[in-house]
């Protein structure tokens, strides 16, 4: 056929391509990528790398400290690196960061049952989205326990 248009071909070599790929791997940036004959879905787990940003001449640098695989198989990369922590220190901070009065601004979509979003009218008349749903509730609960305090916003 000598038509341009691509849907009035046909593709004669399906196979090398299919044998050519069940040949291919590579490390894409979620984990190995490897393609098989009658799978859909990815062969081998997911893969996460862990990595502490620390400032230097040329800007940022993003640095393994923490690598990944399925299953549940963290490990040091094989260049351990060194971690800086904030304040520029080589020493762990101890304790925890407190929210407590921190103001947070929190972004909600809108999905029954998780948030619910109803329009009501408060003593001056005004109109305002109130939010109810399981989000909103975990948020409340936050809030009680840690004491920030939640600017919730829908994302439209």
């Amino acid at each position: 056929n000598s038509s341009s248009f691509c849907y009035d071909s046909r593709f004669i070599q399906s196979n090398l391509l299919l044998s050519q790929l069940d040949k291919t791997n590579f490390l894409g940036v979620s984990g190995p990528i490897q393609f098989g004959e009658n799978q859909t879905d990815r062969i081998s787990g997911s893969y996460y790398s862990i990595k502490n940003v620390q400032s230097s001449v040329y800007g940022l640098n993003y640095v393994s400290v923490l690598e990944y695989a399925d299953p549940g198989n963290f490990r040091v990369p094989l260049q351990e690196n060194t971690i800086v922590w904030p304040g520029n220190t080589l020493t762990p901070p101890t304790g925890r960061a407190s929210l407590k009065g921190v103001t947070l601004r929190i972004g909600i979509i809108q999905s029954v049952p998780y948030t619910i979003v109803q329009k009501t009218t408060d003593s001056n008349g005004q109109t305002r989205p109130e939010y109810i749903g399981f989000i909103p509730d975990l948020v409340e609960r936050l809030k009680t326990d840690i004491g920030f305090n939640p600017i919730l916003q829908l994302a439209l």
